[in-house]
């Protein structure tokens, strides 16, 4: 049975830890390792982790950040981390401190990810990931699939439309080993941690979206990212163009660390493909427009990307 190592973020989480961790490790799938990065907490979260170590000597470890990170390089970090001390791990999984996972979320993913190998071979990065529930704090349903209520368009998790838009739900993806050789620098520029590895494998390797959610998304006040509906989504956008216009240079940030990360790894298309994007950004009114158009440098559906025309 193939071992899938998981790393869980953690920050002043012991509200819902502990029925998160219960759900972990009772799965279905019995070869797991969980792998627990403590961020600074303050609150009983250590004393938490600490009984289940206790209790689960070799299936959980135990580390703690000397200063705080944010969530995004705790994640990177965790996972780069597990990469280099534990080289008998294949599959690695990142977890929210707060959801639920259901029973069957490992080894469905894992099935999946097994069947891109035998397509595309161990050796390019691989990403899978899946739908999710949204829940209230309580677990009730809110909606049975998170991509629905986003209004996502899964066609497009190419390259050129993950730089402008990340599809890929961070509590739901499993990445295999050779992502180890693109995570040897940890990024500053990066918006979330999902959104990074999903960048890799779209420019390096290959990206699966399974239609099945596996984990109750828990929506809850202390959330760092969380679900919104899509008419709120909207009302958000309109509200503050300003913010917008921030949010959009910290995808050209993103994209301009991601080029420099790995302009000699990038073949000529792809490589072209981050170049424009950068490019876009300097040019004119009318040609940024053009540019991001012709290119695919476009979000989900027609309100976002008529948001996205009156920003850019």
């Amino acid at each position: 049975m193939s071992r899938v190592d998981i790393i869980m973020s953690t920050y002043n989480g012991e509200k819902y830890l502990r029925e998160q961790i219960d759900s972990i490790l009772t799965c279905n799938h019995q070869n797991i390792v969980l792998h627990v990065f403590d961020d600074g907490s303050s609150d009983e979260t250590i004393q938490i982790l600490a009984e289940y170590k206790h209790r689960y000597e070799n299936n959980l470890h135990l580390y703690k950040n000397h200063r705080n990170l944010g969530v995004t390089k705790n994640f990177l970090n965790g996972i780069k981390t597990v990469m280099e001390h534990f080289k008998e791990a294949t599959y690695f999984m990142c977890c929210d401190q707060d959801d639920v996972w259901h029973d069957d979320k490992v080894s469905k993913t894992l099935k999946r990810m097994e069947q891109m190998e035998k397509r595309y071979g161990v050796d390019r990065p691989l990403l899978v990931f899946t739908d999710a529930v949204i829940a209230d704090e309580n677990l009730n349903e809110i909606s049975e699939s998170f991509i629905k209520t986003q209004h996502f368009n899964l066609n497009k998790i190419d390259l050129a439309h993950l730089l402008m838009e990340n599809k890929c739900i961070g509590c739901t993806i499993m990445i295999n080993r050779a992502f180890e050789y693109y995570l040897s620098h940890t990024p500053n520029a990066a918006r979330y941690h999902d959104w990074w590895l999903a960048l890799i494998a779209a420019a390096f390797g290959h990206i699966s979206y399974l239609p099945k959610a596996t984990l109750d998304y828990r929506q809850h006040s202390a959330n760092v990212v969380g679900s919104i509906n899509f008419s709120s989504y909207v009302r958000r956008r309109m509200s503050s163009i300003k913010d917008q216009k921030l949010t959009l240079a910290k995808n050209r940030d993103q994209a301009e660390e991601f080029l420099h990360f790995f302009h000699e790894d990038l073949q000529r298309h792809q490589k072209s493909i981050v170049e424009e994007y950068l490019k876009m950004f300097q040019s004119n009114f009318i040609k940024r427009r053009y540019i991001a158009i012709n290119q695919g440098y476009l979000k989900s559906g027609i309100i976002r990307n008529c948001g996205l025309m009156l920003i850019l």
